[in-house]
């Protein structure tokens, strides 16, 4: 299995950045990635970190064979936290050990739940800061992305040129301090392209459950823009009217926080649909 160096990383995501790397669809590889502050507070000689620059991200990867408006499926087999995790508030920097499957801070330690924080694909023109997130997936930071999770984002430029950082190894939901315990990581994953992807937004399939993902100025319109996605995907997959599908997503979907501190803030919304063979069904 190829290991995908930490040290080809971007700020930014755009197509003007030339492929790092390239893999085919169905390969499975390692990804390496620097924590949030590229080894400042972690490597002897400060890491690879860029003054004012936060969240680098290891790629960008071009996917063989994807087009523009393809959706690619990025199944994460495996999120390992690797070295010592960084905390930060004002002048207060904590450095929490990792041991096993536990970090530690002070006389508390507590089990991790790594996911990744910035995982997108590059825009169609310009470039976006890896802190923004959006439809291109970007800074999500949503407990969701994470092992056993499959992220679908769609492709706006050929190859796709995915690229993801910024791995955290506990994250409260919101992330109200800007930052869960920041930490490098090792992430395994295998990119397909989607046959028949649920929308344009970025989404997430976990065990039996469908999550959607919403980044916009504001709470109140990331959460009503998910639940209307969500409403639409209802009555597209479960061929059932307006009302019917309002009344499945008020009893059965659950509208949660991401993040509330980055530019755009993040709203997800889950319902437990499942695939079975060519079409999704509630889940019992």
């Amino acid at each position: 299995m190829r290991i995908l160096s930490k040290h080809h990383h971007v700020y930014t995501m755009s197509p003007n950045h030339p492929p790092a790397y390239k893999i085919d669809p169905g390969e499975t590889v390692t990804v390496e990635t620097w924590d949030a502050f590229a080894g400042r507070y972690t490597e002897a000689d400060g890491g690879e970190s860029v003054e004012g620059k936060a969240n680098p991200a290891t790629g960008p990867i071009a996917i063989r064979g994807i087009e523009a408006g393809d959706t690619l499926a990025v199944e994460i087999l495996g999120v390992e936290p690797i070295g010592t995790g960084i905390l930060r508030s004002g002048d207060l920097l904590k450095k929490i050990p990792i041991v096993g499957s536990y970090a530690f801070f002070d006389d508390w330690h507590w089990q991790m739940r790594p996911m990744i924080g910035v995982i997108g694909v590059a825009p169609s023109e310009g470039e976006l800061d890896c802190m923004i997130p959006g439809v291109h997936g970007g800074n999500l930071d949503t407990n969701d992305v994470c092992a056993g999770a499959t992220l679908h984002l769609q492709a706006q430029v050929a190859d796709g040129l995915l690229a993801m950082g910024d791995v955290h190894a506990l994250m409260g939901e919101g992330e109200s301090n800007g930052m869960g315990i920041e930490v490098g990581a090792n992430i395994t994953l295998c990119v397909r392209k989607e046959k028949d992807p649920l929308t344009f937004h970025p989404y997430v399939i976990l065990g039996n459950r469908l999550i959607v993902l919403i980044s916009a100025e504001n709470l109140d319109q990331a959460a009503w823009t998910a639940v209307e996605t969500m409403k639409q995907i209802v009555i597209e997959q479960l061929e059932v009217d307006t009302d019917t599908a309002r009344l499945l997503v008020g009893v059965l979907g659950n509208v949660r926080i991401s993040q509330i501190v980055n530019p755009l803030k993040t709203v997800r919304i889950d319902m437990p649909l499942v695939r079975s063979g060519d079409r999704w069904v509630l889940s019992q």
